[in-house]
């Protein structure tokens, strides 16, 4: 059997070769950012056990169990509601509301890059399933200081949103048809 190459096979191995190699090289900075992160997560392991602490609580839809993981002068920033939500009291509230009304909480995932702490998880709600990710920025004692949450699908989140407004007893968001 002639295990010679054709010429033009032989330039298209090559090519994907090469291609392959330059993949390689750009996946090689990513994999040592990965590891860095890694790394960071595990020498900031006050931060992070405060993160998983709070989801922990609140899988567990446990309201005293989230305080002692947010720092006084906290901001969320969330679907729920508009505006910003402010200081440890009045986001506590706002976290037990959604507390009372969700069914479940499952955490799929979490990045973490110095004090800022990246969360994906899902939710259901009477049967209606949200997938959220939370960006959470810690203090200087690890303490989660800014949360800023994003829900979707947006029709799901939507009628969440419509859920925990009737039952904290404020006016819900309506989406409006593009006019």
């Amino acid at each position: 059997m002639n295990e010679a190459v054709h010429p033009k096979r032989r330039n298209f191995l090559g090519t994907v070769s090469l291609s392959l190699m330059a993949a390689a090289a750009q996946l090689a900075p990513a994999a040592e950012v990965l590891a860095a992160t890694r790394a960071s997560s595990k020498s900031d392991a006050t931060g992070v056990a405060h993160v998983d602490a709070y989801f922990e609580a609140l899988a567990a839809k446990d309201k005293r169990g989230i305080v002692p993981h947010l720092a006084g002068n906290i901001e969320l920033l969330g679907p729920i509601f508009a505006e910003p939500t402010q200081g440890r009291e009045t986001v506590v509230q706002v976290l037990a509301g959604f507390l009372d009304t969700i069914d479940t909480l499952e955490v799929h995932g979490q990045l973490a890059s110095g004090r800022d702490v990246a969360v994906f998880f899902s939710f259901t709600v009477q049967g209606i399933t949200v997938k959220g990710n939370e960006h959470l920025h810690l203090d200087e004692n690890g303490l989660i200081d800014h949360i800023e949450v994003a829900w979707r699908p947006l029709p799901a989140a939507v009628q969440v949103q419509e859920i925990i407004a009737r039952k904290l007893g404020f006016q819900p968001l309506r989406l409006v048809p593009a006019a």
